[in-house]
């Protein structure tokens, strides 16, 4: 392992801490991760099929160029390391944006991938996600039905992957439901709200978008919060007390927190996390503290998790929607979800 470098680590819950094998980082500078950096994550549920883990932010999905941070699949190899020498190849299914947490499902080989993914492309998957959001929603509930294009095919944008609501957008759905309202007194505003996010589709920033189209942007969101300067001045600049003022959190306050699957001719699945410890703080609850804040599910039936192993079968993987959209010195960009 290079100098200076740190390995991403497991915890597997239930059990004791279980860290990930030492890998060499050939390029890069590790003075560069620190800031921020998390390589933690956690171990919800595996089996000989698939692994699914609690993933912090920023903690990249997977690498992008060569000497960039240890990222998830780095740690997921690390781990993983024995099945892969006797035939695992690693598949992510949901890939979630680097500053974005929570629920990610990962194959273990390629029967599992094409079951997961025509779970996918079937509309046969639901993800639920919990936000912070500045604002007091007037209504507990409410949907959005905005159709999304990029910004930049309709206007002069200087971010080129901002998206935007737009009649000729493809269209796009999410569920909202007010979890909590509460107040916090910060630099940049005081009524805040916890939203449980249902998306019905799955575009790029979708939740992000429609929030913010709402009047109800993330909490430290840099390109749909208070306003895209905030994203180019941190591209510039990286964290700095004057970003800490306006937009409160060093990264967007999304998490995912349930995902619920039903694979053709195979038991559902159901996985499902509280609230990040790191939005639990800022919000000012203890970890673990308030199990209120794993919301209900918005879909008119739940589906529960069966252990039942099913054989594992066929078609493609479904690799949909973004881009991350802050490939950073310390965070270089890749192909990511929400």
């Amino acid at each position: 392992m290079t100098p200076g470098s740190s390995p991403v680590v497991a915890t597997r819950r239930g059990g004791g801490v279980t860290p990930g094998r030492a890998w060499t980082h050939l390029e890069g500078d590790p003075e560069k991760w620190s800031a921020g950096f998390n390589p933690h994550f956690t171990v919800v549920q595996e089996t000989d099929d698939y692994i699914v883990v609690d993933k912090p932010a920023p903690l990249q999905v997977h690498p992008s160029k060569p000497g960039n941070p240890p990222t998830l699949l780095d740690g997921l190899e690390a781990l993983l390391a024995y099945e892969i020498v006797n035939g695992a190849r690693l598949s992510i299914i949901n890939r979630l944006d680097r500053e974005t947490s929570g629920l990610t499902l990962v194959a273990k080989h390629p029967s599992a991938a094409r079951l997961f993914g025509r779970a996918m492309e079937r509309r046969m998957a639901e993800k639920d996600y919990l936000a912070l959001v500045w604002g007091w929603p007037a209504d507990d509930e409410f949907t959005i039905d905005g159709p999304l294009r990029r910004l930049g095919e309709i206007q002069p944008s200087p971010v080129y992957v901002k998206q935007t609501v737009h009649p000729d957008g493809a269209p796009s759905t999410t569920a909202f439901r007010v979890l909590r309202r509460f107040e916090k007194e910060t630099t940049a505003g005081s009524r805040f709200s916890l939203i449980h996010c249902l998306p019905r589709t799955g575009r790029m920033h979708q939740i992000r978008v429609h929030l913010s189209h709402a009047g109800f942007p993330i909490v430290g969101d840099k390109i749909y919060g208070p306003g895209d300067d905030c994203y180019l001045q941190f591209m510039e600049t990286d964290w700095t007390p004057d970003l800490a003022r306006r937009l409160l959190l060093p990264r967007h306050a999304l998490h995912s927190c349930r995902l619920r699957l039903t694979p053709p001719d195979t038991p559902p699945l159901e996985w499902q996390i509280p609230l990040a410890p790191d939005l639990l703080a800022w919000m000012g609850e203890a970890p673990g503290g308030a199990p209120s804040l794993t919301p209900p599910p918005l879909a008119a039936s739940s589906i529960s998790w069966s252990p039942a192993q099913s054989p594992v079968s066929s078609p493609p993987m479904d690799r949909t929607e973004t881009t991350d959209d802050l490939p950073t010195p310390g965070f270089p960009g890749g192909h990511l979800n929400v």
